[in-house]
């Protein structure tokens, strides 16, 4: 789902419509694997219909309030109002527009409310470091943002599924 709307955030920065629509195919499909589709779909529509038309910069605006939708939608469904997720979008987005410091401020805002979420998730915590640390590559920084999306989401989508119980915190209370 992250990596999803990573790739959507580049393709539409890029102005490529062919990758904002795969990507776009992506997020219905990982959002619609989650049950959340019913309450997405006509904002992923309209995006698609926005790209189609080659009107990339409302497209990139209207994502941010699709991103927003996918938050509340999250946080109906699990019982926390973290903005991870709206962290992860500002975080690409700066990224994407070269502006590193405020790649990092919404790194660690990303990593609070992660940590409002899950109440600590350490296995991310390497992670996180690097994208916070002294790297000033932006490719180096989007790949590393990638993996962390690939990652992350997992741990996401299961907390979902579970309708907000974390299977990380469970197995990790076992230990």
């Amino acid at each position: 789902m992250l990596r999803a709307l990573l790739n959507l955030v580049r393709a539409l920065d890029e102005h490529n419509a062919f990758l904002a629509l795969k990507s776009l195919g992506k997020l219905r499909s990982t959002t619609g694997g989650l049950r959340l589709v019913d309450s997405l779909g006509p904002a992923i529509s309209g995006l698609e219909e926005k790209v189609e038309k080659g009107d990339f910069q409302r497209a990139l605006r209207d994502l941010g309030k699709l991103v927003v939708r996918l938050q509340e939608a999250l946080g109906a469904r699990t019982g926390c109002e973290a903005e991870d997720v709206v962290a992860f979008y500002e975080a690409a987005l700066s990224l994407r527009q070269g502006d590193i410091e405020a790649f990092r401020r919404a790194v660690r805002k990303m990593a609070l409310e992660i940590r409002k979420r899950f109440g600590g998730l350490w296995s991310l915590a390497p992670h996180i470091e690097w994208l916070m640390g002294g790297e000033e590559d932006a490719d180096r920084l989007t790949r590393a943002l990638e993996a962390f999306a690939s990652y992350y989401s997992h741990i996401l989508a299961n907390h979902v599924r579970m309708g907000g119980r974390s299977l990380y915190l469970i197995v990790s209370s076992i230990f």
